[in-house]
């Protein structure tokens, strides 16, 4: 299915490389369904393709199976944004830090994304 041109369609290189690249990961999940980065990374995917939706349900996934995913809390939240769901953004948000702490460097960032909200780090 990968290598049918009317599978990739038209359009960009750019989104044509999208549509591969959520094809790859809709395979990875068929080969183990209980494989969080999958979720996570399939969540990516829907993300920079606008389907917030997808997206979440994803992260969701992700979370389910590996509570300490810090990323998927990450993106989730960035996607939230997108939805002005303000409460949850605030809420992952918090979930990443109070996983990840520091380790990718960007905690004060992530704190600062909350204030601007008007919400009130908890970690």
């Amino acid at each position: 299915m990968i290598g049918n041109s009317r599978f990739l369609g038209g359009g960009t290189i750019k989104a044509r490389y999208h549509v591969l690249q959520l094809s790859l990961k809709l395979n990875s999940l068929e080969l183990n369904p209980g494989d969080a980065d999958a979720y996570g990374n399939r969540g990516n995917a829907w993300r920079k393709k606008g389907n917030y939706n997808r997206a979440i349900s994803n992260y969701n996934k992700a979370i389910e199976l590996n509570p300490g995913d810090a990323k998927a809390y990450y993106f989730r939240a960035v996607v939230y944004k997108k939805l002005g769901q303000s409460r949850k953004v605030a809420g992952d948000y918090n979930n990443y830090l109070r996983i990840n702490g520091n380790k990718d460097g960007i905690a004060d960032q992530v704190k600062q994304k909350i204030r601007n909200l008007g919400y009130t780090p908890l970690y």
